[in-house]
């Protein structure tokens, strides 16, 4: 990547064009090898924060001419575990901030109900017409609100390990809960949900992952997964949930 693609900000540094799902994974892998400090691991951060709306989600380019949503809400679990990924001795109150504000849009759309209304007429009407188009149609169909009432984000309700850019609801709970471990209506009705796959065994399925597309594949698409079901019970723990019987 070539230097002037860098943009100087307060911290540090950030690519200039902001698609934060990939510097927040960026920042996080950083963050794991101790480089919390460095300048360009701030910076992919600090990109991330300069884009976040806490009512709406985070600006990204191709949201402007491709999704009827006014802003990424799909990218935020990944942001929160790029800041989560930052050592808790190092983090700033700007840092639990976003962290909390992160997690309360979350709790705005039930964890995965964000789709826009009419997606599948804007997605059908984007065919035929060019980007900037494509800009200036948004802004009337947002003005009408055809974006209201959120839908579920189906594929969300379907369990995977690993995941891609992509979240579910199952990793939406275990890095909220990461945050904060308040159990209230949201909360609980997204447990259930999670409760509500468990299959008669006591484990969870993989439904999608990354079969083929890795050097070994992790599970049996369709199978009982332990890693699923290990993360699983991880968050029901974490929230106070999971009942042991002696």
């Amino acid at each position: 990547m070539q230097a002037e693609r860098f943009v100087k900000c307060t911290h540090g540094y950030f690519w200039e064009f902001p698609a934060v799902c990939l510097m927040a994974h960026m920042a996080c892998v950083l963050n794991r090898y101790g480089q919390a400090e460095h300048e360009i691991t701030r910076g992919a951060l600090e990109a991330c924060r300069s884009v976040f709306d806490p009512e709406e989600g985070f600006g990204c380019t191709v949201m402007e001419y491709y999704s009827l949503l006014p802003a990424c809400v799909m990218t935020v679990p990944k942001i929160i575990k790029g800041f989560l990924s930052i050592p808790e001795s190092s983090r700033t109150e700007e840092d639990r901030k976003i962290l909390g504000d992160m997690v309360a849009l979350m709790k705005k759309f039930h964890l995965y109900k964000y789709a826009a209304h009419d997606h599948n007429e804007w997605y059908a009407w984007c065919g035929d017409h060019n980007v900037e188009e494509r800009r200036r149609e948004k802004k009337v169909w947002l003005k009408e609100n055809r974006h209201e009432p959120r839908l579920a984000k189906p594929g969300w309700l379907r369990f995977s390990f690993p995941l891609s850019y992509n979240s579910d609801l199952l990793e939406t709970l275990e890095l909220i809960g990461e945050v904060d471990t308040t159990v209230d209506d949201v909360i609980e009705e997204g447990m259930n949900l999670v409760l509500s796959k468990r299959l008669k065994n006591g484990m969870w399925k993989m439904v999608g992952g990354l079969n083929g597309k890795m050097y070994a594949d992790i599970d049996k698409k369709g199978q009982p997964s332990p890693w699923i079901t290990f993360k699983a019970l991880k968050t029901f723990k974490r929230f106070g949930l999971l009942e042991i019987s002696e």
